[in-house]
Order: C-alpha cells, then structure tokens, then sequence
C-alpha cells in the first residue's frame, strides 16, 4: 500500500488516485471516485506530491499524436521517454509531433517512437 500526506488528502476529499511509475518519476493520475476522467496529475519529486506542471502539454501531445494514427498509449510511452530525456516545454513536444508527422527518421525523438511503437505504452527492458 502506497502512502503520501498529499495522496491521502484526495482520498478522503472523495477522490482516488492511480500511481504509475516511468523511467524519470512517479505520477499519481486523480480520478473523482466511479469517474474515468481524471481531475489532475502529481509528479513525486524527491518524496514529494507537487503538481505535474507538464500535464496539460500531455494532454495536447497525446491528443496530436493519436491524430496521426498512433495509439494512446503509444503516445503516452513517446510523451514519456521524450520528457525523461529533458523535454521540458511545448515547443519541444511541438517540434517532436512535426518530426513525427513528416516521418523524419525517429532519431531525432531519441528513439522514443521506435521504443514505443505497438508497446502499449509499456516500458522496453532496456528503458
């Protein structure tokens, strides 16, 4: 059982929480209780719940991605390894969906579109 001051201030304010853990951080997806829509996304840096100031770059990147024909979870695994490696504003993101449309060579992703291609959003070993 996982357990954070801040997680648990959701809880008992009625909402719950899924924790996924990536390469570079742990998120917390917040979700109201018997809703699939999630409210809010917290990053654990050094111990610490803070909100993801990158969720709503998410959101646009998967959204543009999933445009282009990909999975959902292709794009999030991309969004993910893209972010891992210092991605850190929307221009980045921005660039790397241009790079993806034109089927430039995945290099310039850092080979996130090849890791991530028909994964499911899961993480390669050698992530």
């Amino acid at each position: 059982t996982y357990t954070s001051s801040a997680l648990d201030q959701f809880r008992r304010s009625g909402y719950d929480f899924k924790i996924d853990f990536g390469p570079a951080r742990e998120v917390a997806t917040v979700y109201p209780k018997g809703l699939a829509a999630p409210i809010a996304e917290l990053i654990n840096e050094g111990g610490r719940w803070k909100i993801d100031g990158l969720a709503f770059e998410k959101v646009r990147f998967v959204g543009g991605c999933n445009d282009q024909g990909r999975g959902k979870n292709d794009c999030r695994c991309i969004f993910d390894r893209l972010r891992a490696r210092d991605y850190d504003r929307w221009n980045d993101f921005r660039a790397a969906l241009s790079m993806m449309k034109s089927g430039e060579p995945s290099a310039g992703l850092d080979g996130a579109e090849a890791a991530c291609a028909g994964s499911g959003g899961a993480w390669a070993a050698s992530a």
